[in-house]
């Protein structure tokens, strides 16, 4: 059903689509060989893990459990249960893929002013990074939360302005309904984008007010171990993951700072082309595209720090919406699963976290020697081998 809306989108914004075209022939390209890669080595349409689980459940039209939206959804891709066809909701997928970053690449150019050489560059970046199209091929549920989290970011652009605040509110309304059903702990999404939108606008009067605001809120997650217990907000978040590391460890600080090192850098290009022996679901084009994709990843990450020592400039004059839901669900899987997450979270993470890269590049052309990133690229990658 939504590769129908690709037509629509392709009259909106042809040079998109022009720039692009080479992009979706490899993404299609990709996907062919990684369902061979599936039937061939596996005897199987669909991947492991929870992507099986849904799968069967819409095989049974099951929507009697919590994970009724995933099977409502794959029902609306396979046109209205017409037809059970794995590669008919993979290619909605796709479609989604490339309407979010039509989403991102559109706010960039309306809103931070990018050029259409400079959109090619994010647009290439997001639509072929290897774990972002593992996970775009393997999963049910996480594109559909990252396209619906990404259109809450495009709705407040758009929208949030007096002329058409209702029409906000009613986007706002749904899709505060629809993510919690996605993620649970995503309820905090629309209260982090009224957060950051009044923290800015205070920065913008008084920058040490802004700060303090900031640093209350750092201070929140590094107390976090009371701060939810007291609350009991993790076991609400957790209650259908009962074997959240979180709560059953009285861990310290240490702990969580490696669990952030842990879900930011891995999992690394050594368990990527040894999938076999570090997975416990694999399959070998994934293997392939985890481990060109977390290269690409430590690329882009190399030149946010550089940037950052280079530069010395105030982050917060950068903070946007992106950075702040890239944090937020950093932040929840680094607590509760001590960074230790499937890949296609990690995806997820790139999809937020990238834009704010692009951003900051525009912002700071100062040229950094490749010399510089091949080593720090090479200290990531040593980082992540002395990780457990």
């Amino acid at each position: 059903m939504l590769l129908l809306f690709l037509p629509l989108l392709y009259i909106k914004n042809k040079k998109y689509f022009d720039r692009n075209i080479i992009n979706i022939i490899i993404i299609l390209i990709l996907y062919f060989l990684y369902q061979i890669d599936l039937k061939l080595f596996f005897d199987r349409s669909v991947y492991f893990s929870d992507a099986e689980y849904y799968w069967n459940l819409y095989l049974n039209r099951d929507f009697s459990n919590f994970s009724r939206c995933f099977v409502f959804y794959i029902y609306i891709t396979n046109l209205f249960g017409l037809f059970d066809s794995v590669i008919l909701f993979s290619f909605n997928n796709i479609a989604l893929h490339v309407i979010t970053v039509f989403f991102i690449s559109d706010l960039l150019k309306k809103y931070y002013k990018f050029s259409d050489k400079e959109l090619k560059s994010i647009e290439s970046k997001l639509l072929l990074n290897g774990i972002i199209l593992f996970m775009v091929y393997r999963s049910i549920k996480d594109m559909l939360f990252i396209f619906l989290s990404v259109l809450l970011i495009y709705s407040y652009y758009k929208f949030f302005n007096k002329k058409k605040i209702l029409f906000f509110i009613v986007i706002f309304i749904v899709l505060s309904y629809l993510l919690p059903q996605i993620r649970p702990w995503s309820f905090g999404l629309p209260i982090v984008l009224f957060l950051l939108h009044y923290i800015k606008k205070v920065y913008l009067v008084n920058k040490n007010i802004a700060f303090i605001l900031i640093f209350m809120l750092l201070c929140m997650i590094l107390i976090s171990p009371n701060f939810y217990k007291y609350l009991n907000i993790l076991k609400y978040l957790n209650e259908v993951h009962e074997e959240s590391i979180y709560l059953k460890n009285d861990n310290g600080l240490l702990h969580y700072v490696k669990s952030f090192l842990i879900f930011i850098f891995g999992p690394g290009p050594k368990r990527a082309l040894l999938g076999s022996t570090y997975f416990q679901f694999y399959t070998n084009i994934g293997n392939i595209l985890i481990f060109v994709g977390i290269l690409q990843w430590y690329y882009d990450l190399s030149k946010f720090v550089l940037t950052v020592f280079i530069n010395k400039f105030h982050l917060l004059n950068y903070m946007n919406v992106f950075f702040a839901f890239g944090v937020t669900l950093i932040t929840i899987y680094s607590i509760s699963y001590s960074g230790s997450v499937e890949t296609r979270l990690r995806a997820c993470m790139y999809y937020y976290i990238m834009p704010f890269f692009s951003i900051l590049n525009k912002n700071y052309l100062r040229k950094i020697n490749y010399k510089y990133i091949f080593i720090l690229i090479l200290f990531f990658v040593t980082v992540i081998s002395i990780l457990p």
